[in-house]
């Protein structure tokens, strides 16, 4: 029940966002006399077009599950940051679930720390990686793609991890969910 809420939430959220976003540009909600192009057509005529052009093609691309999408980065409560990369449809993983990920992460603005072997998912246990990929993973659904940014605060903290992940770094994931155990 809480974890349906709350991706009626996430999608209540991106869908407001998203009209947010598409009304800011429309001269007409301001009450200024809108103006027209070459072809007749005011800014809100052009955007009902591109709109229509851009929903058709996301229609035929979700029919092969290849949609890629890039919208602002959206930043939580805790810190992380999440970028979708492609939209999934399959199952959302709960915080105890295993999942199979193709990943790899990055320090922030630095060199690639750690990935999984090309093409091949493996499995982690949610309870068993750093809170940021906890709370991160549980947004998406199998078959999306997301880009994590995780503050030291909820990725290794003070201690660090090795050589290559310092103390207080920021780290960076690509993501994708391939399953659900």
């Amino acid at each position: 029940m809480t974890r349906n809420f709350f991706i009626i939430l996430v999608t209540l959220g991106v869908v407001v966002m998203c009209v947010f976003l598409m009304s800011r540009g429309s001269d007409s909600l301001s009450g200024e006399v809108e103006k027209k192009n070459k072809r007749g057509q005011g800014r809100g005529d052009y955007v009902r077009s591109v709109e229509t052009n851009t929903n058709s093609e996301i229609r035929s691309k979700r029919r092969s599950s290849q949609v890629k999408v890039k919208p602002s980065p959206v930043t939580t409560s805790s810190g992380l940051t999440y970028q979708v990369l492609r939209i999934g449809s399959g199952e959302i993983p709960g915080p105890k679930d295993t999942v199979k990920v193709i990943y790899r992460g990055w320090i922030q603005g630095g060199e690639e720390f750690d990935r999984s072997a090309e093409g091949v998912p493996i499995e982690v246990q949610l309870n068993r990686v750093i809170l940021g990929w906890q709370e991160g993973i549980q947004l998406m659904r199998v078959g999306a793609k997301y880009r994590f940014t995780i503050p030291p605060e909820i990725a290794y903290g003070e201690r660090g991890v090795g050589d290559k992940i310092l103390p207080n770094s920021t780290l960076v994931f690509d993501v994708e969910l391939i399953g659900v155990k």
